[in-house]
């Protein structure tokens, strides 16, 4: 499942491969998939894979329109190939056979896994990851009074208050946890935040993002008219490279003066 809107960074990937030369790179955070504890090389699994493969396939565009798989690759011109933007893909139990072989037991089977070998530590990862965003997310809220710190917003209910990161996870490893990468918002200004329809200035000012505002009659009425209001401060206040970050990100460019 994507986890939010795709986007454009300059953060490199761990291991770019034949796209090191680029100095930029798109982006789609997921959630709740389950990686493999071994990777799959996509290349030589269709391959040494290649016949069962197209005969698969072959069976799946037979089956009607509701029981048909979304399946990752695909045969054109006679050429088995990985499909285009087809990123992610259904495994069933005979696609899982034909890629991990008899030892398969099915998705639905499969106990869901707590934890992988310490080698990968996949799993791991991931759960450190979200308990150190709930960590991250209650300090943030209480640096705010657990009150949204947009201008006139009268959210002060917990339960409808995010700690929102300014500068994302994934784009500054040095900032992740630092309360000043944070902003508490509620949820509807935090969708706004995220979506870039609006940024803060590096003297923590509303910023309106104009090519985000047109398409949005909820902005152009509750987003807009607070263009240039300072938001309620924190003990601790946004840091200004964080701010950079997320104009970086939402290809925001403050006006000169």
């Amino acid at each position: 499942i994507a986890d939010a809107k795709g986007y454009e960074t300059t953060a490199r990937p761990p291991s770019a491969g034949q796209w090191s030369y680029a100095s930029s790179y798109y982006r789609v955070p997921l959630a709740q998939f389950v990686p493999f504890a071994v990777p799959v090389g996509l290349y030589e699994l269709l391959a040494e894979r290649e016949k069962e493969l197209r005969v698969y396939f072959a069976e799946n565009k037979q089956r009607s329109k509701a029981q048909r798989e979304r399946l990752f690759y695909v045969v054109q011109s006679d050429r088995l190939q990985c499909l285009n933007g087809a990123y992610l893909s259904e495994l069933g139990s005979t696609l899982g056979s034909i890629i991990f072989g008899s030892q398969f037991s099915g998705v639905g089977t499969r106990p869901r896994p707590v934890a992988v070998s310490a080698k990968t530590g996949v799993q791991l990862a991931q759960i450190a990851v979200r308990l150190g965003q709930d960590a991250f997310s209650n300090q943030v809220r209480e640096n705010y009074n657990s009150r949204c710190c947009f201008p006139e917003c009268s959210i002060a209910e917990r339960s409808f208050l995010v700690g929102a990161h300014i500068a994302r996870w994934a784009d500054a490893e040095g900032l992740r946890g630092h309360t000043s990468n944070g902003l508490c918002l509620c949820l509807l200004h935090d969708r706004a935040f995220e979506q870039g329809i609006f940024t803060l200035t590096h003297d923590r000012r509303v910023a309106v993002n104009p090519s985000k505002v047109t398409n949005s009659p909820w902005s152009l009425q509750h987003i807009v008219p607070y263009a240039g209001n300072a938001i309620r401060s924190g003990a601790i206040p946004p840091a200004i490279e964080s701010i950079s970050k997320h104009w970086e990100r939402i290809k925001f460019a403050p006006k000169e003066n």
